[in-house]
């Protein structure tokens, strides 16, 4: 029962250690936050600096 929508890809890490699932967690927000701010930098870029 997939509620969350993301796919049905492990990416929780469910079957870690918890301090392993932390650390994988961790890595992949930090990842999707280095995404997030770069396409705000390129916007931010584009719109302001035509």
């Amino acid at each position: 029962n997939n509620i969350s929508g993301i796919g049905e890809n492990k990416d929780d890490y469910s079957d870690l250690p918890p301090n392993q699932r932390k650390k994988k967690l961790q890595t992949k927000i930090e990842e999707i936050q280095s995404k997030i701010h770069q396409e705000t930098a390129t916007r931010y870029t584009n719109k302001y600096h035509q």
